[in-house]
């Protein structure tokens, strides 16, 4: 009977007056069955969060639902959700949320119910050290620790494989390190959606939570294929410690850095 009460007591704190959680770069906000608009205390809560945490341009707005529902309704309800939130935030704090920022993720299959239906908001702080543009950059002028961008490699959201249009950028790659023998060098995966409390994302087609290690070692498998000698090479999942702001696509990438001149 007691642990009843308590099961009880648990989703009406989730679901009155869609209750609030707080994290230092992020806010999770729940919401009723079917309902997408802001209610006064909620608007409260996220002045609050944003007041303590200076905003950057780079926010990521992401609408979700629970799985009561056809496909298409929990997709437009997800999506409502996280407009109303970006479209209050950029009225009450004067910034602009980029509209690729703004996603509308779906319905949660797993878990409950009340911890489905919410936004997640993400104060996203952009990387320190930008890396330059393996396709600009003078190879003379490289060094150890330097990272070069690949900036034109796009993978498929929650997955290790890249966009059938991003091939002819992978090509293009190859053979400018071809060329370049004498530079060893790390490949970096990284993933746009990681909580501060997760080290990396999850690879959707096997369930494991490695997702930013299985980007780098699918783009290495491929620089061996086409003839980068393997002991030129490591590879490392660096997760979503390093989001450079901006879109979901973006921030989905492989970087390289330098990590030896012969």
């Amino acid at each position: 009977m007691i642990m009843k009460l308590l099961a009880s007591l648990s989703i009406l704190l989730l679901t009155f007056n869609s209750f609030i959680v707080q994290a230092q770069n992020e806010l999770t906000i729940y919401f009723e069955t079917d309902v997408y608009e802001l209610n006064k205390a909620q608007k409260k809560e996220i002045d609050n969060w944003a007041n303590q945490n200076k905003l950057s341009e780079n926010i990521s707005v992401r609408g979700f639902a629970d799985h009561t529902g056809s496909d298409h309704y929990n997709q437009l309800l997800a999506k409502k959700r996280a407009e109303a939130v970006a479209q209050y935030l950029q009225q009450a704090f004067k910034i602009k949320i980029s509209a690729d920022s703004i996603i509308g993720e779906g319905e949660i299959l797993k878990g409950a119910l009340a911890e489905n239906r919410k936004v997640i908001i993400s104060n996203i702080k952009a990387q320190q050290k930008q890396a330059q543009n393996i396709k600009k950059v003078d190879f003379t002028k490289i060094k150890v620790g330097d990272k070069l961008q690949l900036s034109e490699l796009i993978f498929e959201g929650g997955r290790r494989y890249l966009l059938p249009k991003s091939k002819p950028a992978l090509d293009s790659i190859t053979k400018i390190l071809l060329k370049h023998k004498n530079y060893h060098f790390e490949i970096q995966g990284h993933v746009c959606c990681t909580k501060p409390t997760e080290k990396d994302g999850v690879d959707h087609d096997t369930g494991i939570r490695n997702l930013s290690v299985m980007r780098a070692l699918q783009i290495c498998k491929y620089f061996i294929e086409k003839g980068i000698d393997k002991n030129r090479m490591t590879y490392k999942g660096m997760g979503g410690s390093f989001p450079l702001g901006g879109s979901f696509e973006k921030n989905r990438r492989v970087e390289i850095e330098i990590t030896k001149i012969d």
